[in-house]
């Protein structure tokens, strides 16, 4: 930023299968009694739209988190009651930021033939610079793409039960069970011990567990018919996920749905349609706690304390985060980080995960000719 600009709020929306958007308030400085440092816009002090921006976010220098992006758009918000200091007057721009993934919104006609979702996730996340990190995928796909290479790319990914994330200039096309590990390896904790004159870092949680209820995760048995164009043969396919009780009694599916977003052509087809489908973190709980920049999606957080319920204690995985910073320079005690979550669990009682291979670090991110680029795009996958 430019002599006299200062940084006031910071809002950062991180989901899956969504580009990153960040609100970003600026206090920009006009000073009437120094023509010489005019506040001008937009060829002045405000950012042009595509201005690369890097955001180091966190409460402490040596625990913070790098943010790569560009600016979408400003929006200046003077008014008559913006502060006064002497001649200088402070003037907030609100800036739009959108993450690295951006550039993916590129529309293109082409055909992958024969090709692995897996490759498809590497092929595109080289052609943007962008080092990709994939699970691997033995499926074989034919098919026409007539649409941005993101929009392509979250559509093969809600086929075969990826999740699609860039963060920095990593693109994590992964299954759900995969967790994105912190850059320090560690898992956030956070309590709620409603203890008398305690402060608690989980500052709000509820979580709801409803065989029908949608925010907690409907209980259905999948079905769905495949048509062999060659045979002309109708094959139904079905699948049910395994779900347990509070108690850790297991249950059978409560409601049967007909599944038809997608046509498939053989039983093998259907079924992994149907196991992408169905919501795999099924119970859904939502918090508030002091911020974090570990919490991404795909991360994973530790909850404990007797005010969440026995049940809620231990891990969760993030499904999405929402953080947010206000600056206040004048009373820094008055500074607040928070990072709101919506976060899930994939049994009554506990987060049941398979075993994770080693994490690798992630390639620095670079700037070369105004667009944000991994050092390095091999050696992730």
């Amino acid at each position: 930023m430019e002599r006299g600009a200062w940084l006031s709020s910071l809002e950062l929306y991180q989901a899956e299968a969504a580009h990153q958007v960040a609100e970003l308030v600026v206090m920009h400085t006009h000073n009437s009694a120094l023509p010489s440092q005019q506040w001008r816009t937009p060829a002045g002090s405000a950012w042009p739209e595509n201005t690369p921006v890097h955001i180091q976010y966190g409460w402490w220098a040596d625990d913070s988190a790098d943010w790569y992006g560009y600016v979408a758009s400003s929006r200046v918000l003077a008014s008559e009651a913006d502060p006064r200091y002497g001649y200088a007057v402070q003037i907030p721009v609100v800036y739009t930021l959108t993450g690295t993934s951006m550039p993916l919104q590129t529309r293109r006609n082409r055909t992958w033939r024969d090709t692995s979702p897996s490759a498809i996730a590497r092929q595109i996340g080289k052609e943007y610079s962008l080092q990709p990190r994939v699970d691997v995928s033995r499926i074989r796909f034919a098919q026409t793409q007539a649409a941005s290479d993101w929009q392509f790319l979250c559509d093969v990914g809600a086929q075969v039960g990826y999740r699609i994330f860039v963060d920095g200039t990593t693109l994590w096309c992964v299954y759900r069970e995969t967790v994105m590990p912190a850059a320090d390896g560690t898992v956030p904790q956070f309590w709620q011990r409603k203890a008398p004159g305690a402060i608690d870092s989980l500052r709000e949680f509820s979580a709801v567990v409803g065989d029908t209820d949608p925010a907690g995760g409907i209980r259905a048995r999948y079905q769905a018919v495949a048509y062999n164009r060659t045979s002309r043969v109708l094959t139904p396919a079905s699948y049910s996920q395994t779900r347990t009780t509070p108690l850790g009694e297991q249950e059978s599916a409560a409601l049967t749905r007909q599944y038809a977003e997608r046509p498939a052509a053989s039983y093998t087809q259907a079924g992994r349609l149907l196991r992408a489908a169905s919501d795999w973190l099924w119970v859904e709980a939502r918090a508030v706690t002091n911020g974090d920049p570990r919490l991404k999606p795909g991360s994973l957080v530790d909850l404990q304390g007797n005010g969440i319920g026995e049940s809620n204690l231990g891990l969760w995985m993030v499904r999405s985060a929402v953080h947010k910073i206000t600056v206040n320079h004048l009373s820094p005690q008055k500074t607040a980080y928070t990072t709101t979550l919506v976060l899930g669990r994939n049994d009554a009682r506990r987060l049941d995960l398979k075993v994770q291979e080693g994490s690798v670090a992630p390639a620095p991110s670079v700037l070369v000719n105004g667009q944000w680029r991994a050092a390095y795009t091999g050696g992730m996958s």
